[in-house]
């Protein structure tokens, strides 16, 4: 990481303080500040804000992230517990199936990674036909003349 990006995070993460200091209920604040935090590799402060973002809104946003710091910070096992969580809220959190995947392939636990690999090519798949019905009602949409009266 260059000095200048690092710089422009410390000066986000300063903004994203004082936001929170005038509303320790800031969960958008808690979470981009946690994002800067992981980014420039605290992940201790980063799991901090992000555990704070889920006792105020326990969205599977901010577990996915959760487990990313995990397995930045070499505890897979916690990983694999948060990206599950994160699936529990929302079974179709493709990234959240991918990076659990991941924490299985480094605790050598092959066969969980390939159950993984699995259901993720299947939300792919579903997210491929969701997108073309949407492209498809989309399109005809536009080729229907409007009556007029």
């Amino acid at each position: 990481m260059d000095e200048r990006h690092e710089a422009e995070l410390l000066d986000a993460i300063e903004i994203w303080t004082r936001a929170i200091r005038r509303d320790p209920r800031d969960v958008t604040a808690r979470k981009a500040r946690g994002a800067a935090f992981a980014e420039l590799g605290n992940f201790e402060r980063a799991s901090r804000d992000f555990a704070k973002a889920l006792r105020l809104d326990p969205s599977p946003l901010i577990r996915y992230y959760r487990g990313l710091d995990y397995l930045r910070m070499g505890e897979p096992g916690m990983a694999i517990a948060e990206f599950t969580n994160a699936l529990v809220l929302d079974p179709g959190f493709l990234e959240a199936v991918e990076h659990r995947a991941d924490a299985f392939r480094v605790l050598h636990d092959e066969a969980r990674a390939a159950l993984d690999d699995r259901q993720a090519r299947r939300i792919r798949r579903r997210q491929a036909r969701t997108r073309l019905v949407v492209e498809t009602a989309q399109q005809d949409a536009r080729e229907v003349p409007l009556k007029t009266a």
